[in-house]
């Protein structure tokens, strides 16, 4: 074989692996650019703010609702915890830290009560106030009750205490006062199943998974490698590319100057 031939035969295999490896690493090009781009505006698009609602999705995350929740019981509603989400029957109140002591009406508001914090609710589930150990609430709460007379009471590290119909003072009162307190139940299958699937959907944000399918993270360890593997294939192809780009101008060239020069008739 000749040492054109050798040439010609190298040039053509570069461009054969170049050509292969484009259409391989084509997909995940399609990934990096499509998540860089829709990460890049992840306020705009309000990918933080945005859930997974897709049981596959989920289950893929292994995000699986909490078994036995601490749930307390309100006439005919229902009160329960799910890590530090609170909620009514099945809607969502919120967020709160401390785990959940226990829940009261009084009229048409729901009184709901956390280490050190009394929530106030309308039945509907919207915050009214919100009531913290600086506004009066007695301190080391423990479990929260109604008197006989309508009142609301809460044990706390020092005895009973006894709010007035605003909220505003709490007084201290007999330890043996007749309180019907809030006691924990477990919260009824049905009611169960509906807060499970509004638990799972508000716990995996959009954002995550883009981030993990950008980085492969969303199939693990195998998955951080096939895109290591990607990365390196689009450095072969900038390189490869290159290459056979320099090679085709020096061919040009060596072509013009061993072309012959074409002389001008005279008349």
């Amino acid at each position: 074989m000749t040492r054109h031939r050798k040439r010609r035969f190298k040039i053509r295999s570069m461009y054969n692996w170049h050509r292969y490896v484009g259409v391989t690493a084509a997909l995940f090009v399609l990934i990096l650019s499509t998540t860089g781009v829709a990460l890049n505006h992840t306020e705009t698009l309000q990918l933080d703010e945005r859930f997974v609602t897709t049981g596959t999705l989920l289950d893929w995350y292994n995000i699986q609702p909490p078994k036995g929740p601490p749930s307390f019981r309100i006439q005919s509603d229902w009160v329960s915890q799910w890590d530090t989400r609170l909620f009514l029957n099945e809607n969502l109140l919120g967020e709160f830290p401390g785990a959940l002591l226990g829940a009261t009406r009084v009229d048409d508001i729901i009184i709901v009560a956390v280490p050190g914090r009394l929530m106030l609710f309308t039945p509907a589930g919207e915050l009214i106030e919100e009531l913290v150990g600086r506004q009066g609430v007695p301190a080391g709460m423990r479990r929260i009750g109604l008197l006989a007379d309508g009142r609301v009471a809460t044990r706390g590290a020092h005895g009973i205490y006894m709010a007035d119909a605003n909220f505003l003072t709490w007084e201290e009162t007999d330890q043996a006062v007749d309180v019907s307190w809030s006691s924990p139940q477990a919260l009824p299958g049905e009611i169960y199943i509906k807060v499970a699937r509004q638990y799972r959907a508000h716990v995996l944000p959009l954002e995550r998974v883009i981030l993990d399918l950008h980085s492969g993270r969303i199939a693990g360890t195998a998955g951080v490698f096939i895109m290591d593997a990607a990365a390196l294939l689009l450095i072969f192809l900038a390189l490869s590319g290159t290459w056979i780009w320099i090679f085709r101008i020096l061919k040009q060239r060596r072509h013009r100057k061993s072309a012959p020069h074409k002389v001008r008739a005279t008349p």
